[in-house]
């Protein structure tokens, strides 16, 4: 095709922007995880998805208290089942799990909206103030 108007494709590196209503220019970049925690890898921003079409679901999880990145990821490592983990910094963690999962011990919490997480975590939400890892 001669244009982007006719296939709708664009390649190269973005240079510049022109400002204009109703137009909006997206670079494509890896998330970049805040802090680093190891052996968890960042997926994104806000709720972690498993990979169920265009719409994800949200996984199970036990709510692991008020925590850093470093302490979320070490509680949750030492859950044998777990999928990865969800944070709010000095707010909230979440230890993520497979629906269905039962712990000794432990409530799991299921989540009141698309429930049902299963296989590894794939991507984010996009929303909320948290981060998603990946087990």
């Amino acid at each position: 095709p001669a244009s982007t108007d006719t296939s709708n494709l664009a390649q190269g590196d973005i240079v510049d922007v022109v400002d204009q209503a109703n137009v909006f220019c997206y670079r494509s970049e890896e998330p970049v995880a805040p802090v680093e925690v190891v052996p968890f890898e960042y997926v994104g921003v806000g709720n972690c998805l498993n990979a169920t079409g265009s719409s994800g679901r949200y996984y199970d999880y036990v709510e692991a208290g008020i925590k850093t990145f470093a302490e979320c990821g070490s509680t949750c490592e030492n859950f044998e089942a777990q999928k990865g983990f969800y944070i709010v910094e000095d707010t909230s963690c979440n230890c993520l799990f497979e629906s269905g999962t039962t712990i000794a011990d432990q409530t799991v919490v299921v989540p009141p909206s698309i429930s049902g997480g299963i296989g590894d975590i794939s991507s984010s939400d996009f929303t909320e103030d948290g981060h998603c890892y990946l087990g």
